[in-house]
């Protein structure tokens, strides 16, 4: 099966996780909370909104996860629906406890709509150690059919004692997914790095900060793959620096001198 083949869920890629997420939300014994970790991307929202929908959609046949647009469908795309919650971070580069606060408490109510509530917090490693123990105390006297869903790219930033309480799916990169008329070029970038030493031959042709974040993008699914065939230390060290790579490239305008001095420490 292509990596670029869609899932149960409708997105493409990471087709076995989509499968696996779909079959465990109809088995109707849902944890209260549950990791998605991976490398950040928009098709892991995608498909854990789409998860999202299959527990509301009211229109959805028997070969069918939801029908995509029907009320309920809609809102929860836009995220506006009254029982999904989509939570997100935007002036702190921490979660405080005061949010994780706010969210258990507006996660206490009862359903509007539907029978359950969902609550999707993107990178839920950002959370520091009090809004972390804050969180860990409401999962361990969680609500019936209130669910924490938690999107990270760091999972190993995570409390081991929050992990403990989660159920994990784990979305892979892909080499395929990486813009795919521009793998043959990475790859291209990528050997002449390795011949040269010079990461400057990489950076000073990749001039936007999107050019840098789809190369990395592609060096996180080249390191997977070599992961696959022959694991090692090396290997899963790598992959946890391009993690913290990305996120550092999000919020830093020097995201062509932050690729070369990840670069560099390769050699």
């Amino acid at each position: 099966m292509s990596g670029m083949d869609k899932g149960t869920l409708g997105v493409l890629g990471n087709v076995t996780v989509q499968d696996r997420l779909f079959r465990y939300l109809g088995s109707q014994r849902i944890h209260p909370a549950l990791i998605f970790s991976g490398p950040r991307s928009d098709s892991k929202l995608a498909i854990v909104k789409n998860a999202a929908k299959t527990l509301f959609c009211r229109l959805s046949g028997p070969n069918q996860a939801f029908c995509g647009t029907c009320s309920a469908c809609d809102r929860i795309e836009r995220e506006i629906f009254p029982d999904v919650w989509v939570w997100r971070e935007l002036d702190e580069e921490i979660i405080k406890i005061e949010s994780i606060r706010e969210i258990c408490t507006r996660m206490a109510l009862s359903p509007v709509e539907g029978s359950c509530r969902v609550c999707i917090i993107d990178d839920c490693h950002r959370m520091n150690p009090a809004a972390a123990n804050a969180f860990l105390k409401t999962l361990e006297e969680p609500n019936q059919s209130h669910y924490f869903w938690l999107l990270t790219s760091q999972l190993g930033s995570l409390l081991p004692t929050l992990r403990s309480r989660c159920l994990e799916f784990s979305f892979q990169p892909d080499i395929r997914r990486v813009v795919p008329d521009r793998a043959a070029e990475f790859d291209g970038l990528y050997q002449d790095f390795l011949r040269s030493g010079d990461p400057y031959r990489v950076t000073h042709k990749l001039r936007e900060k999107s050019d840098v974040l789809a190369f990395v993008h592609y060096l996180q699914a080249r390191v997977r793959q070599e992961a696959v065939n022959d694991s090692s230390w090396y290997q899963i060290h790598e992959f946890e620096r391009l993690m913290e790579l990305e996120h550092r490239l999000r919020s830093n305008a020097s995201y062509g001198l932050l690729l070369e001095s990840h670069l560099a420490a390769i050699r």
